[in-house]
């Protein structure tokens, strides 16, 4: 999400990743981690692969398995951009690179720009052919329980009756995840169990998964009755998930739970917006602003990420101005308490500006949802609150 291409440099030896670094060391717009495999494995761990924008291989004496088993993950429209290095006077593995995925193949770079110069054009040309026009909008309680999923089901009731256009709440909390409850939904099939299985992820699956009421938003079912691991999942599956659903949805609406892990982390990434709600805590505050470092660290821009503060009541210690100097820089979104109302709306599977129209909290997030999701009708409100323009938590 900034102008610097993360690159990871891959081989089964560690003299053909020195002389790779060697190429690539004066060139300040590519950051480079190096990846050693041992000699039984030829494809990095899924961790690694989900936070790189290209990958470098250095083939060895191995390099018909280590193709192989690249060919396997990068058969997909989600495949990461890679380019291979290799001999240049053998045609067959040139052939058998091109195959698995390579975006370019190199023989041991005579110059520095020319490996630079490949990655960066198998970076655009990844770009190129991944960019969708799908909204993708993470809601997050870095503490828990400030009502994440209650934002999600209202604004996601609010974008569908909007535009009447393809809106889709999920959860990304495989073990916990509640949003069918908020629908009363029940899809005979999880998404969770799907990705257990190993099943190849395709339309046919993703319908199975859904639950719908006429014209209101869908949810996907994700939760599982099983312990599952997303540091497990392949990430062929990952981005089959969300490119299929970039293609069915104008709106992707993510409970995303506060674990950073390959999956929320490829969600992150690709959000258009980061929306972290906290309440009026002391708690909630430092550990939303540990979160948000976290995100930075990690290469999340800025201008990304809003805070939401829930159930505000003016009467709290606790006030606006104290979360403009903690988060300063970020966009603060307020919500008042209605406590009444959520509650009522969550044990009868409603949303809340569905049933109460004309209360206060529904016309803040039908406004709020304008300031979000501007269109060129509705003119974007200023009823934010923002510190200086550093961009940095406190």
């Amino acid at each position: 999400m900034n102008n610097e291409l993360r690159v990871m440099l891959v081989s089964q030896s560690s003299s053909a990743l020195n002389m790779l670094e060697q190429e690539l060391k004066e060139d300040t717009s590519l950051r480079t981690t190096r990846n050693l495999l041992n000699e039984d494995d030829f494809y990095p761990k899924v961790s690694d692969v989900l936070t790189v924008d290209v990958m470098v291989v250095a083939l060895t004496d191995k390099w018909s398995e280590m193709l192989a088993v690249f060919a396997e993950n990068n058969n997909t429209s989600n495949r990461v951009a890679t380019v291979v290095v290799g001999p240049g006077d053998d045609p067959e593995i040139i052939k058998s690179a091109l195959r698995a995925g390579a975006a370019d193949y190199l023989s041991v770079p005579d110059d520095s720009s020319s490996l630079a110069n490949a990655i960066r054009k198998a970076a655009n040309a990844k770009s190129s052919t991944t960019d969708v026009a799908s909204n993708l909008t993470l809601f997050v309680t870095p503490k828990g329980g400030a009502g994440s999923s209650t934002l999600v089901v209202n604004f996601a009731h609010i974008l569908a009756e909007r535009e009447a256009s393809t809106v889709l709440s999920m959860d990304l909390d495989f073990q916990y995840g509640n949003l069918p409850l908020f629908y009363n939904e029940k899809p005979s099939t999880r998404l969770a169990n799907v990705l257990i299985n190993g099943d190849a992820i395709d339309s046919v699956v993703l319908n199975a998964c859904m639950g719908n009421k006429g014209n209101k938003p869908s949810v996907m079912a994700t939760y599982s009755d099983q312990v599952i691991s997303p540091w497990d999942l392949n990430p062929q599956q990952i981005g089959d998930l969300f490119s299929l659903l970039a293609e069915q949805y104008s709106h992707i609406l993510v409970d995303l739970p506060r674990s950073i892990d390959p999956l929320t982390f490829y969600a992150l990434e690709r959000a258009n917006k980061i929306c972290v709600i906290v309440q009026q805590t002391l708690s909630d505050m430092r550990i939303a602003n540990q979160y948000i470092r976290l995100l930075l660290d990690q290469g999340i821009a800025s201008d990304s990420i809003c805070i939401i503060i829930n159930r505000y009541e003016k009467r709290n210690t606790i006030r606006i101005q104290d979360y403009t100097l903690a988060f300063q820089g970020f966009e603060i979104l307020v919500i008042p308490n209605d406590y009444k109302r959520v509650n009522y709306a969550a044990d009868n599977t409603i949303a809340v500006v569905e049933r109460w129209k004309s209360a206060q909290i529904s016309k803040t997030l039908i406004e709020m949802s304008n300031h979000l999701w501007p269109t060129d009708t509705e003119p974007k409100k200023s009823f934010l609150f923002s510190g200086n323009s550093s961009g940095k938590a406190a």
